[in-house]
């Protein structure tokens, strides 16, 4: 099956949030949470409508919610996925999270023990995969990954995949990808070290991803060995390449973009983000 192109069915804008400063991982995912329960109450009344109707129902009589991508900087956290659960994890974060704060967060995404921290910018897309054509799990997996790619590319770096999900440079790992998908609407997405502090990745004692022996590398690292330090990008200019990459796979040509500055701590507060 190709996964190169799958236009969206109605006409579409991506709303990309810019939550500026580092944020804890958990206000994250309270905002992620929020939107992904949007656009499934969004699909149960178009459902309802579609059951209704007798005769063939009117597209335009659906209220569709447009996409949106969330980016992020959190503060330093290791996040379990489905495959590595917080019971189960090894005694040495417990010992981070003892001596330096670091938290363990579980996850409902894909994957394993990854990691989220300053100077790493974190992209969570929540769309309907059925707003787009032939937009699998699959395709839209290996949509994420091409994203990343040309969004290094903007760099001068050359990212690549391999069997394992993600995307590398140089034979290191730069960019993590884990997602959940919930009655066709995604939510977690990819992670691109950028100027990340790598030890918090390559502890020998810490197996990230599931890899073992695997090394992560960032932006900041790989352009320094190119002597190109002055070309690492500020993590907004990251997300917005990411996110324009974003945009053009999924055929998007307009994206309408919000910054925020302010804490968002309830559901409240996100409801004023919309």
């Amino acid at each position: 099956m190709s996964c190169s192109k799958f236009p969206p069915k109605l006409p579409l804008k991506l709303h990309h949030y810019v939550f500026r400063g580092t944020r804890p991982y958990l206000e994250g995912n309270l905002i992620q949470e929020f939107f992904v329960s949007r656009q499934l109450e969004q699909k149960k009344k178009n459902n309802s409508l579609k059951t209704s109707q007798t005769d063939t129902i009117d597209l335009s009589q659906l209220n569709n919610i447009d996409p949106v991508a969330l980016s992020f900087q959190f503060e330093p956290t290791y996040t379990g996925g489905k495959r590595e659960k917080f019971a189960h994890r090894p005694s040495k974060y417990r010992d981070l999270s003892q001596t330096e704060g670091i938290q363990f967060c579980q996850t409902s995404r894909g994957g394993q023990i990854t990691y989220h921290g300053p100077g790493q910018l974190v992209v969570y897309p929540i769309i309907n995969l059925l707003d787009f054509q032939k937009l699998t799990s699959k395709c839209y997996v290996s949509m994420l990954e091409k994203s990343v790619i040309s969004g290094l590319g903007n760099y001068h770096l050359k990212g690549e995949t391999t069997e394992n999900t993600g995307v590398w440079c140089n034979g290191q790992k730069i960019s993590s990808i884990g997602v959940n998908i919930r009655r066709s609407i995604t939510s977690h997405g990819l992670s691109i070290n950028n100027t990340t502090d790598l030890s918090y990745v390559n502890d020998e004692q810490l197996v990230m991803c599931g890899l073992p022996g695997t090394r992560q590398t960032s932006i900041s690292e790989q352009l320094k060995k190119l002597n190109m330090s002055e070309v690492v990008p500020s993590i907004d200019h990251l997300a917005a390449d990411i996110v324009g990459q974003l945009a053009e796979n999924l055929g998007i040509s307009s994206i309408i973009t919000h910054t925020i500055e302010s804490p968002i701590t309830s559901e409240e507060e996100c409801l004023k983000l919309v």
